[in-house]
């Protein structure tokens, strides 16, 4: 066998050995009164939110949940909420220790795709996220996650100013659960936001690089 050959076999080899090897990316799937995330490193836990909107008389209540779970040796964590049986859900999950995450809507729940437009700069103090209300889960791999509400322009909007903004500061943090109770100082490489915006019925996860 030629160098040419040889060479070109051995890439082959290595292409395959690494796309067998890669982890395959998480998967959700509903079930009677639970949502099971799959795919997720054996053990890990697993921060989630939840919107959920139903229909009470003659308006629309939404409500927002969230909590953690560990995944069984089988890299299965199981949400057994009562908000796992809403059809009118919308959800996003992530892992604590990693940058897995994957968002999904309840079968049949027609979500919008549309993107939410995020400024998470690096060594910042705080998020800027152009919606009119957002639910935000911060993660911190491997430290941990906390968790955010606001509507633009409230009290609690970093920039105090209805603008079609919303601003997170991350001193504003709450810890998720009996996560780390100081929120992180900056925006560090390898943070990671999971955003739900109630109003647009959309979803997104923003990574800093």
């Amino acid at each position: 066998m030629n160098v040419a050959v040889r060479f070109v076999v051995l890439f082959i080899f290595a292409f395959l050995t690494s796309s067998i090897a890669a982890d395959p990316p998480p998967r959700v799937q509903f079930g009677p009164g639970r949502v099971d995330v799959r795919e997720m490193h054996p053990g890990s836990l697993v921060g989630w939110m939840v919107l959920v909107r139903d229909r009470v008389d003659h308006h629309v209540r939404v409500r927002v949940h969230r909590g953690v779970t560990r995944a069984d040796a089988s890299g299965r964590a199981e949400i057994t909420h009562a908000a796992a049986g809403a059809r009118r859900a919308l959800w996003a999950f992530g892992a604590l220790d990693s940058s897995d995450a994957i968002l999904a809507a309840a079968p049949e729940y027609v979500t919008d795709g549309a993107a939410i437009e995020t400024a998470a700069p690096l060594g910042a103090t705080s998020l800027r996220i152009v919606s009119p209300e957002v639910y935000v889960l911060y993660v911190r791999p491997p430290a941990g996650a906390w968790y955010y509400d606001a509507t633009d322009g409230s009290r609690i909007d970093g920039d105090g100013t209805q603008n079609g903004t919303v601003q997170v500061p991350l001193s504003s943090l709450e810890r998720l659960e009996q996560g780390p109770k100081p929120p992180p100082e900056r925006v560090e490489s390898g943070d990671y936001v999971l955003i739900i915006d109630p109003r647009g019925v959309r979803s997104a996860k923003v990574v800093v690089p």
